[in-house]
């Protein structure tokens, strides 16, 4: 594969469906992740899509959106997340203050296990 650019715009749609992860290039080595679904090994499809190119997503993702809380929009998300820490998160107002917060508490219980 061959990465796009420095002054390319490249948008990469994952998925069984319509396209429950996207990921674009916005120029610059600059990338934003929307959504998350796992690929076939049961990965983030959008990292390891990523890594497949040779970009670390560590560096080049800047932003992270997610557009609603269902299963084949967020499974991967906290690999997506792990791989990206300091990326922006931004969550869609969709999201209901009890699937927020039931999504925070898994945070917590994973960091936790790892700090004990």
């Amino acid at each position: 594969m061959i990465t796009p650019d420095s002054d390319e715009i490249e948008i990469t749609i994952f998925g069984p469906g319509y396209g429950e992860s996207i990921i674009i290039h916005v120029g610059s080595g600059k990338w934003i992740i929307v959504d998350s679904c796992l690929n076939d090994a049961g990965k983030s499809a959008s990292i390891t899509y990523l890594k497949s190119l040779g970009v670390n997503p560590s560096e080049a993702v800047k932003f992270i959106a997610v557009s609603h809380w269902h299963d084949d929009h967020i499974k991967g998300l906290a690999d997506t997340v792990r791989q990206r820490r300091s990326a922006q998160l931004e969550f869609s107002s969709v999201l209901s203050k009890q699937e927020f917060l039931a999504f925070m508490l898994s945070f917590e219980e994973q960091f936790a296990s790892k700090v004990d």
